[in-house]
């Protein structure tokens, strides 16, 4: 098993050369108030996309675009209901 305890998981050492790849480009990321997905937002932000992030907690949510900053807003909705 690998250790990767000393694993910097921060968005710009996961961009790292590849900064500003998403240059302009819009994002949504389905279930990015949390975890992997909240990440996965983070680090789309950083390569200089527009993110839309996905959730259905309204304060998870808010808290997620303000820590992004203007180039990310919010889209509440369950994709699990067909309706």
């Amino acid at each position: 098993m690998t250790d990767t305890s000393d694993w910097d998981s921060s968005p710009e050492q996961i961009v790292g050369t590849h900064a500003m790849l998403l240059n302009e480009k819009v994002v949504l990321v389905t279930g990015s108030t949390r975890g992997i997905g909240r990440a996965i937002a983070s680090c789309c932000v950083h390569q200089g996309a527009r993110v839309l992030v996905h959730g259905r907690d309204r304060q998870l949510g808010q808290q997620v675009v303000e820590s992004l900053g203007p180039r990310a807003a919010l889209h509440l909705d369950d994709l699990a209901d067909p309706e």
